[in-house]
């Protein structure tokens, strides 16, 4: 059986699978594209697929998430950038939105260095409200966990928009 064929035969067995698992975690309207993007990579790595391993129902669940993951990061990033965009200046002098706007620049650069998940934890913590508990079930991990990565995070942030301040002297 060639590989196309094959890799025909685990889609049509996984295809509702992938569906499901993106129903309910992002719009109708992104269902089909991140099901498209997901059997996409599953079919570009097929090659690197061990049955031995794993049912590949597990492997393309697992290719999913990190879809998932992938287009959550994309969206927060898009959000966070449209909000500061739009958000209104309470400076009144040029110097004072000068500096605004540099702070706000230096956050988003060290924003685009988190990691994916990451980027959801201060998504979910700081724009949506969520505990630190709704997180962990969101992804999957204690809330212990979460609040050790989260505390990670901000340090990170701190560190990076710390050393773009010192670049700068």
């Amino acid at each position: 059986m060639s590989t196309q064929s094959e890799f025909e035969t685990y889609f049509k067995d996984s295809e509702k699978l992938v569906l499901k698992f993106f129903s309910g975690k992002v719009a109708y309207d992104d269902v089909e594209e991140l099901k498209q993007e997901t059997f996409l990579r599953a079919f570009k790595y097929f090659s690197g697929f061990d049955p031995s391993r794993g049912s590949f129902q597990t492997w393309v669940v697992r290719i999913a998430s990190n879809v998932l993951l992938k287009f959550r990061s994309r969206k927060l990033y898009e959000i966070e950038s449209e909000e500061i965009s739009k958000s209104p200046s309470n400076y009144d002098g040029p110097e004072e939105e000068f500096e605004k706007k540099h702070e706000t620049d230096q956050l988003k650069f060290a924003i685009s260095s988190l990691t994916s998940e990451e980027k959801l934890i201060i998504k979910y913590k700081h724009e949506e409200g969520r505990t630190l508990e709704e997180i962990g079930k969101e992804l999957n991990v204690s809330r212990r966990t979460v609040s050790r990565k989260y505390l990670v995070i901000l340090n990170k942030l701190k560190e990076k928009i710390g050393t773009q301040m010192v670049s700068e002297s």
